[in-house]
């Protein structure tokens, strides 16, 4: 559940509530084949600098920490 209370029900609304709190959008794996109740995810970094990639971690952990 959200801070303001919208429970976050598939990997669909995982993703859309990390990309608005964490500006990270990660790749669920429905996309490989699972369904979308599964809620694993793929960071996909490939041509990322490093530096990006060290940013991107503390705000993804805070955005994880606000759920409930």
């Amino acid at each position: 559940t959200t801070p303001d209370g919208k429970v976050l029900r598939d990997s669909a609304d995982i993703n859309f509530y990390l990309i608005k709190e964490a500006g990270a959008a990660f790749v669920p794996f429905s996309a490989f084949g699972t369904g979308d109740e599964v809620n694993w995810f793929r960071a996909s970094v490939g041509a990322t600098p490093l530096h990006e990639i060290e940013a991107l971690i503390p705000r993804v952990k805070a955005a994880l920490s606000k759920l409930k």
